[in-house]
């Protein structure tokens, strides 16, 4: 009987995903938040939507939404690492444009921006190596 699995990737359950997207998120809000601390001192600027609260609640939301994405992709894809990571490096292009869009400023596009790119890369390293290792 043949499967649509990939050969080489073992399936990952929803709750592993989940789980992996929580694990993920945790940790890219985490590195989000330093890096909001950093800028907002260091320019002395801060913006309304851009917070210790916003930014881990979008952060675990979008991680969460991540891990189901991921369990979908170990199901489909070859390499879905790789392609979860192009998917993560898309959604913050995206994110950064909905930011310029905004007509915020140029310090706002700049610090989401860097926030985007900073949770992005987290989480696609961090949510793929905690859903794929084993024990």
């Amino acid at each position: 009987m043949s499967t649509n699995v990939p050969r080489g990737v073992e399936p990952v359950s929803v709750g592993r995903g989940l789980a992996a997207g929580v694990v993920a998120g945790v940790v890219a809000a985490v590195a989000g938040v330093l890096v909001h601390l950093v800028v907002t001192a260091s320019t002395g600027r801060s913006y309304e939507q851009l917070s210790v609260v916003s930014i881990p609640a979008v952060t675990i939301v979008a991680s969460l939404i991540g891990g189901l994405v991921f369990v979908a992709l170990t199901r489909r894809a070859h390499g879905p690492a790789v392609v979860f990571a192009v998917l993560a490096a898309l959604g913050a292009v995206v994110d950064t444009a909905a930011a310029i869009a905004a007509r915020q400023g140029w310090g706002f596009v700049l610090e989401a921006g860097v926030l985007h790119v900073v949770v992005a890369t987290v989480v696609a390293v961090v949510l793929p190596w905690f859903a794929l290792r084993r024990g």
